[in-house]
């Protein structure tokens, strides 16, 4: 299973519009550049979140260290027939 180009597309789209669109559409005023580096920031921020999430699923560091034996106990009590003539 590897990544979806279009999940990484979309959701670089939907943290680039928020950080790069949307701080241009802030109101003048006193704030407007701590406005505009909040957007930038929080933009950035949870779209590396997201990749950062979505990217560490393709690739677990951890996962079951299951021994043979637990595989053909789990094959024979769940009848999954195909283990079972596999591992033979």
């Amino acid at each position: 299973m590897g990544a979806s180009i279009l999940a990484v597309i979309f959701f670089t789209l939907f943290w680039g519009v928020i950080g790069l669109v949307l701080p241009i559409y802030v109101p003048k005023g006193v704030n407007r550049g701590i406005l505009q580096l909040i957007l930038i920031l929080t933009a950035f921020t949870c779209w590396l979140f997201w990749l950062c999430c979505y990217m560490a699923q393709m690739n677990p560091l951890i996962g079951p260290k299951l021994s043979q034996n637990t595989i053909l106990m789990m094959a024979r009590e769940w009848s999954n027939r195909d283990l079972e003539t596999e591992s033979q």
